[in-house]
C-alpha cells in the first residue's frame, strides 16, 4: 500500500521537481568529483562545462584551440568532453610527444 501511494504522488507537480532536482544533483555532484585533475595534467580552459565541456570547442573548432593555445602559459590546455579528458598541445615539443608517446596507442582508438 505505501508503494502504491508513492507512485501516486510522483503526478504532483512538487514531488517531481523534488526527484529531477536530486537527480540532476546527484549527476552534476558525480561529474564534478570525477573532473578531478591530475597534477600532470596541463590547466584546463576557461568555459569548461560539465558534460559538454567548452561550447566553442563544438561550434568553432580552429577558433577555439588557436585561443586555448594562446591563454595557456606554454601552448598546452585541457579540457573534458563528457568525462574524457582531452589534452591540446602545441609547438614541436607537443607534436613529438604526440607522435612517439607509447601510451597514445592509435590503433586502439
Amino acid at each position: 500500500m505505501a508503494l502504491a501511494e508513492v507512485l501516486q504522488g510522483l503526478g504532483s507537480s512538487q514531488t517531481l521537481l523534488t526527484v529531477l532536482s536530486l537527480t540532476l544533483g546527484i549527476i552534476t555532484a558525480y561529474l564534478f568529483v570525477n573532473r578531478s585533475s591530475s597534477d600532470r595534467l596541463p590547466p584546463p580552459v576557461k568555459g569548461n562545462w560539465p558534460i559538454i565541456g567548452p561550447t566553442s570547442f563544438w561550434t568553432r573548432r580552429w577558433d577555439f584551440f588557436q585561443e586555448a593555445a594562446r591563454h595557456s602559459i606554454n601552448g598546452h590546455f585541457s579540457f573534458h568532453v563528457g568525462q574524457h579528458k582531452v589534452v591540446g598541445v602545441t609547438g614541436d615539443e607537443g607534436r613529438k610527444v604526440f607522435l612517439e608517446s607509447k601510451q597514445l596507442d592509435a590503433t586502439a582508438g
